[in-house]
């Protein structure tokens, strides 16, 4: 019989998770304290989160620790800013607009995007490590969503006024144009790597 497990520290993404008609069983933990013994699973995933761990290098050894011998990892992280450019575009217009502060917060989840580094980082705690690209796409139905989701729903939600807000959707409008079809709608390019490994 499989038994899933998934773990995120935030309770509100949880919320979310437990409300999916899955058989996963949802539990409050950082990757840097498991709970769970040692062997525990003999496949540990990673989705979009280890660029988010507060020790990179302890958490990837909580996720070794929990691994079965012979078992493996599976992490995805965003590749390079700069192979999506819908965000490489965001973070430019939110560097103007607002600030390096708030535009790094803008490339946070893509700074793990280069291949050598975040193998490298895996190899701490696993062998057999390989990094694979893979293509992806982002989609929005417009400027306006895709910054909405971006900076209201997340990103800078809880450090930006109105009037901030307002500028930066207005820049957006303008300089992110490029990336819109006919119908306003935007598609780009957002490839992740996955790195695989064995314990």
């Amino acid at each position: 019989d499989t038994r899933v497990v998934g773990l995120d520290p935030n309770e509100p993404m949880l919320t979310v998770a437990r409300s999916r008609p899955q058989r996963v069983e949802w539990r409050p933990a950082r990757a840097e304290a498991i709970p769970y013994p040692d062997g525990a699973f003999d496949r540990v995933v990673s989705q979009f989160a280890l660029m988010y761990f507060a020790d990179r290098v302890k958490g990837l050894a909580e996720m070794a620790r929990v691994t079965a011998p012979g078992g493996q990892v599976v992490i995805a992280v965003w590749a390079a800013v700069a192979h999506s450019p819908g965000y490489a575009a965001l973070a430019d217009i939110v560097a103007r607009t607002l600030g390096q502060d708030a535009a790094d917060a803008i490339r946070e989840p893509f700074v793990l995007g280069d291949p050598a580094e975040v193998g490298a980082l895996v190899a701490t705690s696993f062998t057999d490590v390989e990094v694979r690209r893979h293509h992806g796409v982002a989609r929005f139905d417009s400027v306006d969503a895709m910054v909405r989701a971006e900076i209201r729903g997340w990103t800078l939600s809880d450090t930006i006024d109105d009037a901030q807000y307002q500028r930066l959707l207005k820049a957006a409008r303008t300089n992110l144009a490029f990336l819109t079809d006919a119908t306003g709608h935007i598609e780009f390019a957002m490839p992740a790597l996955l790195v695989t490994g064995h314990h």
